[in-house]
């Protein structure tokens, strides 16, 4: 089976603890939401699977093809050389060069340059709207549409699992809806497995196969879809339940 694990995990920022013992799992093929409100811990789950925090405790593992990773002994680049990617809050685009430069600069990585080619086609057939604006400056599209472009870079790594942070940062609810469908649509088209940390809960789980509330550093109950969906209101029960 190939998944990510992450098995009672513990990280902070020098004396400051964020994350107590967090266990969850990703399978392949999955888009698992991780939920929370600010300063519960999600951005720093994220940055300890890419490597950028370092844990005091725990594993993170990758099975993979046969080959078990322990992600917590392995500096950033070596991580994305076993395919993971991220796609950052806030986007951090180039905003002075074109949609294309800014996908062909994440796709010069010496791992994957050599797809160039067939990777932007990829990205253009998988978002049509960006191959439109192609030619456009990054910093003059729409939130959303920076959005789409922040997923379009990371996917330039033809990444195993894609990390994705807080994509609803900034914008609308109605644009959010929007950028969360792109995000389903590209799990169904390339099969695409998928850790996503999102405050908009409810439109998270919607899109989601399961769902984890992280709260005070630890997790604190985890949703499986069944054949009705995740129950909105457990989730609101459980959310309002961790914001004291």
């Amino acid at each position: 089976m190939n998944r990510l694990i992450v098995e009672n995990l513990s990280a902070g920022y020098g004396a400051v603890s964020v994350l107590r013992n967090v266990s969850l799992e990703v399978n392949e093929n999955e888009m698992v939401a991780l939920l929370g409100m600010n300063g519960n811990g999600k951005s720093t789950l994220l940055n300890c699977v890419l490597g950028f925090v370092r844990a005091s405790a725990g594993r993170i593992l990758l099975e993979w093809d046969g080959k078990i990773s322990d992600l917590t002994k392995l500096p950033p680049h070596e991580i994305v050389r076993l395919g993971l990617s991220i796609v950052p809050e806030g986007r951090r685009l180039v905003p002075n060069i074109s949609v294309e430069d800014n996908l062909r600069l994440a796709g010069s990585n010496p791992l994957v340059s050599g797809r160039m080619k067939e990777n932007l086609a990829s990205c253009f057939e998988t978002f049509p709207l960006l191959l439109e604006r192609r030619r456009q400056i990054a910093a003059t599209m729409s939130g959303g549409q920076q959005q789409l472009l922040a997923i379009a870079r990371s996917l330039m790594t033809a990444p195993k699992i894609m990390v994705i942070d807080e994509p609803s940062v900034g914008l609308a609810p109605i644009v959010v809806r929007d950028v969360l469908n792109a995000i389903t649509h590209l799990r169904e088209r390339s099969s695409m497995t998928i850790l996503m940390a999102e405050q908009s809960f409810f439109q998270a789980v919607d899109v989601s196969s399961r769902a984890y509330v992280l709260a005070h550093g630890s997790i604190h109950r985890e949703f499986k879809r069944s054949d009705g969906g995740i129950a909105n209101e457990d989730i609101r029960r459980a959310m309002l339940g961790t914001a004291h």
